[in-house]
């Protein structure tokens, strides 16, 4: 059969008549209904002898036919059956594999080519990936643990801080717990005796105080259908001015009657510097009335994390009472590996198995760089896509990684800083007997790897990950590889100012893992690999494709 080596052909073979429609001619025109196979329904090979003669027939003929936008027809067909098995099965698991390795082979053979797939199979629709503000909770993805972990809490009258970096999603889970059909999925019957209000106070202006505050947070009860005693309470609290006694009051009512107020407060750390609340008694308050009247529970979104606000309200309150811990953290992380392959796989479509790979390792999990690297290759039409989308990602999101590098403290950015060195010094391999010595470069690598920024070798994309790193038997790679580009940026070709970074090497804050020898000679030896003169990005993308694609092929 031309083109299809024996080995594979007979496992492809024998998965087909395990999984495959090919009992009859029938069930198999039936499997050609699917819109990506549909132009070939009425011209497949009929069944004239054996079924074995009529499967290599009709695996010759897919093989050599292509669709409009330059995919092949066999490898369409396999994904189409894939998508027909439930998840997890052995016929899965076989086509998956199947599929794979003849996108690489005719990858390999220059048919079938990422590059070469028409731009009109890609700009045609809408692109469904958002970037530029939260996602709605029908566009939610993953974060099944926090959920979980949150609504359990709120069952319990408990309040909880949600704790992440810029951009990671912390106003998206808020409005996901807002939602009412998620709260019916994690509560049940619960749901209906929780009254929820969400607050943002990012834009509150100078001249916000508590009772404006109060006055918020207490609409939902307005409309609340109960109740004539809770319509009496709350003209009694808002105559009042908001004050202690009546809130007090309001609360005990709701839950000596089975219901309580779930107060969501988005960009919380607001409150802490705002000037009209830095009274001890407001937060006091707060944190009375969500633990002694079982009426209230509150979910804040913050990037303080709770241990952070305590001392905040220590210098800002002039008091040591620790006011918020009464609450838990729960710390939003980059999503979890299942959570990025099925994103990437319902762009199955949309992306082939390169453009994912490229979308995987150039944004790493983080939710926030996903979408956006999904969207700018997804409007990318090129003869250099890749470098191209590459570029385009890079610009739409630098301030990303110079916000992330204000938050982090100095082990994780000489952490951070240090690995994407070792990236880009990679194929010589200097470096590494040097970072052997470093006792806190392990705790470092864990902590950016909350950050998206490293990752174990083998719990990625599962593409023969080679280590940036090895680290006492320890095998780490970069987790995205756009934060190797910005440090290429700002602190070897110096193309990019950031005043935080220029002031953190002058005052060499490296030290605490790096001497500044060490410093300057990982610095002098990146310029002298790359002739003194650093590629720019595009080049930088287009080398890390290359280099895997061979590898992977």
């Amino acid at each position: 059969m031309t083109g299809i080596p024996p080995d594979f052909l007979l496992r492809l073979k024998k998965t087909l008549l395990n999984c495959g429609p090919f009992g009859d001619e029938r069930a198999l025109e039936a499997v050609f209904i699917d819109a990506r196979i549909s132009c070939w329904r009425y011209n497949l090979p009929v069944l004239r002898t054996s079924r074995n003669e009529w499967l290599n027939a009709v695996i010759d003929f897919l093989y050599s036919q292509y669709a409009e936008d330059g995919r092949n027809a066999l490898l369409l067909f396999l994904q189409v059956l894939q998508d027909q098995m439930q998840t997890g099965t052995g016929c899965y698991q076989a086509l998956d594999t199947l599929a794979m390795e003849l996108e690489r082979r005719l990858c390999k053979d220059g048919r079938n080519s990422p590059e070469k797939l028409s731009p009109e199979s890609r700009l045609s629709g809408y692109s469904p990936f958002i970037y530029g503000r939260p996602v709605k909770p029908q566009e939610f993805w993953g974060r099944s643990h926090e959920l979980r972990t949150i609504f359990n809490r709120l069952r319990n009258g408990e309040s909880t801080a949600v704790v992440g970096e810029p951009h990671i999603g912390k106003t998206s889970l808020l409005l996901k717990l807002a939602d009412l059909e998620t709260q019916q999925e994690f509560l049940g019957r619960d749901s209906q005796t929780l009254i929820f209000s969400s607050l943002d106070l990012h834009p509150i202006g100078n001249d916000y105080n508590p009772t404006a505050f109060w006055a918020e947070v207490l609409e939902p009860l307005a409309t609340w259908p109960d109740k004539a005693v809770l319509a009496q309470l709350l003209c009694s609290v808002s105559d009042s001015g908001y004050a202690r006694r009546q809130l007090e009051r309001l609360f005990i009512h709701l839950g000596r009657h089975g219901y309580r107020l779930v107060l969501l407060l988005d960009e919380f750390e607001r409150l802490l510097t705002h000037k009209n609340f830095q009274e001890p008694a407001f937060f006091g308050l707060l944190r009375s009335l969500a633990t002694r009247t079982g009426g209230l529970a509150i979910v804040i979104a913050s990037r303080l994390s709770v241990s952070q606000m305590n001392l905040r309200g220590r210098g800002l309150l002039d008091t040591g009472s620790p006011f918020f811990n009464i609450m838990i953290d729960v710390r939003m992380r980059p999503f979890e590996v299942l959570t990025v392959k099925k994103f990437l796989d319902q762009t199955s479509d949309i992306f082939n198995q390169y453009d994912r790979w490229f979308i995987y390792h150039i944004s790493g999990r983080h939710p926030f760089l996903l979408q956006t690297l999904a969207a700018t290759l997804f409007e990318t039409d090129s003869p250099r896509r890749y470098p191209r989308a590459a570029l385009d990602f890079y610009k739409r999101l630098v301030f990303h990684f110079d916000d992330l590098w204000q938050g982090m403290d100095n082990r994780a950015r000489t952490t951070a800083v240090l690995l994407a060195f070792l990236e880009l010094l990679q194929d010589t391999g200097a470096g590494y007997q040097a970072v052997e010595t470093i006792d806190d470069f392990g705790a470092g690598l864990r902590r950016v790897s909350e950050l998206a920024l490293a990752e174990p070798v083998g719990q990625g994309a599962d593409m023969n990950d080679t280590p940036s790193v090895i680290w006492r038997g320890e095998s780490w790679r970069v987790g995205c590889y756009a934060f190797v580009w910005w440090v290429s940026d700002v602190f070897i070709a110096q193309t990019r100012h950031i005043s935080a970074c220029k002031l953190w090497v002058d005052n060499q804050e490296y030290a605490v893992m790096l001497s500044p020898e060490h410093w300057r000679q990982l610095v002098r030896e990146i310029r002298e690999q790359y002739g003194g003169a650093m590629p720019g990005i595009e080049n930088l993308a287009q080398n890390l494709f290359e280099k895997t694609r061979n590898r992977v092929l």
